[in-house]
């Protein structure tokens, strides 16, 4: 959901359309919020059973890791500006608008890479010790000696007279 909202909104049809519509402009940010939070509610599931496995959600991660970098590059090192209508904000910082373009691809692609990649390096961890204690756990279970249940022999008459 996260990536279908990052690379619909950043078309340049609907860019536009928010930049020249306060509803639309609020409904992209509720959309890429919404998604946002949804995406890192999956990955981080602080309490309780966890929605995914440690290998989905590193796959999961990895994923939108590398579209959002590709879409960052791609307004990095594209040739012409994709948002004409964005000249006036681009202005406004005395920057030309594939300067400023660039600018935000730079700023998507570099330090979301970096967010991505801790969250990445949390969830390994987290997985290297939840294996950790699987493993310590099974390991002891197998070390322990076997106890041997010993039950009460009950002797008969014949028995106990034999013994005497």
């Amino acid at each position: 959901m996260q990536l279908a909202a990052m690379w619909v909104w950043h078309s340049p049809g609907l860019y536009q359309a928010a930049l020249r519509s306060e509803l639309v402009h609020a409904l992209e940010h509720l959309s890429l919020l919404s998604a946002a939070l949804l995406f890192w509610w999956l990955v981080m599931q602080p309490m309780g059973r966890r929605r995914m496995s440690y290998p989905a959600t590193m796959v999961f991660i990895a994923t939108t890791l590398m579209q959002a970098g590709a879409l960052g590059a791609l307004l990095s090192f594209s040739q012409r500006p994709w948002y004409p209508a964005h000249a006036a904000g681009a202005a406004a910082w005395h920057l030309t608008p594939l300067a400023d373009q660039q600018l935000a691809g730079v700023i998507m692609w570099v330090p979301m890479d970096l967010i991505y990649l801790t969250a990445a390096a949390v969830v390994f961890m987290r997985w290297f010790e939840a294996e950790q204690r699987s493993s310590s756990a099974s390991e002891t279970r197998s070390t322990q000696p076997v106890r041997v249940l010993r039950f009460p022999v009950h002797r008969t008459r014949a028995a106990s007279s034999r013994g005497r």
